[in-house]
This record gives C-alpha cells, structure tokens and sequence, in this order.
C-alpha cells in the first residue's frame, strides 16, 4: 500500500496547481492506497476530496485548534486520527507517508509556513517530495535524507 501525505496552503490554489495536483493523485494512486491530509480548508479540503472519488483510503489528522477544519474534508475520510497540535500533525503525516506532496502558496519558502516547516521536515526524514509551486511548476526531492 503506498502512502501520500499532502500539506498545503489554507487559501485557494492557483488553477495550475490544481491541475498538476489532480494529475500527480492519479499518477500516484495504486490499489489500496492512503492519503493523509491534515483536515483544514484549502489544498487539504480539495486533496481529500479528490482523493477519495479516486479510490484512495483517506485517513484525517485532525488538528486541535478547528479555526481552519473542514468539515467537507473529514466526511470523505475513512478514517479520523486523534486531534493533536498542528507541527505534532504534520510530523504524523510525514512519518506515515512514503510520498509527500506540498502545495504552498508562494515560490520561495517562508520560516514561519506550516506547509514549509512540513516541507522541511519531510526533507530531513529523507520522503519523496513534490512540491507544486503556484506556478504550477514541480519540485521534486527523492532521497533526501542527510
């Protein structure tokens, strides 16, 4: 079973994203696959949707502060993880991925970014990354660990 962790953005994605971001879910899927997402408005809410029309096992892991859940996000999931603070999350999502896909809202990386520290952190644990710039222009990292 491969396992794909996405973390993005809260605000709405630029429309080259959105189409990259369909195409590399459908690239990625295999039978049995998971997606994990950390159930907030924006890229999460969009992933987890699109995720399970494509047949993917949607697992949400829930965030404790709900200012940014969607409600949309967590009714496709198949499963919903314990609420935990949100660099506690990204940290669960990273470790139980074997991909990760980051869709953030700007080109260059930003200190204070949940996207970008999740980013940094799959980095560190050496995960495949994609990272789909708002351009929609792709990044990929594979073997990143140091």
């Amino acid at each position: 079973m491969k396992h794909i962790g996405i973390t993005g953005t809260r605000f709405k994605m630029t429309g080259p994203q959105g189409r990259k971001l369909s195409r590399l879910l459908l690239a990625q899927y295999e039978p049995e696959s998971a997606l994990h997402h950390g159930a907030c408005v924006g890229v999460d809410e969009y992933t987890a949707t699109k995720a399970s029309y494509l047949g993917y096992w949607v697992v949400a892991h829930l965030p404790i502060d709900d200012k940014w859940l969607s409600t949309q996000s967590i009714r496709v999931s198949n499963e919903v993880c314990k609420a935990k603070e949100y660099i506690d999350r990204n940290h669960d999502i990273v470790e139980a991925s074997s991909v990760v896909i980051a869709v953030p809202n700007t080109k260059e990386e930003v200190l204070r970014s949940g996207t970008w520290s999740t980013i940094r952190y799959a980095k560190k644990l050496g995960k495949e990354i994609h990272i789909i710039f708002p351009s929609g222009e792709t990044e990929v990292f594979e073997d990143t660990k140091v």
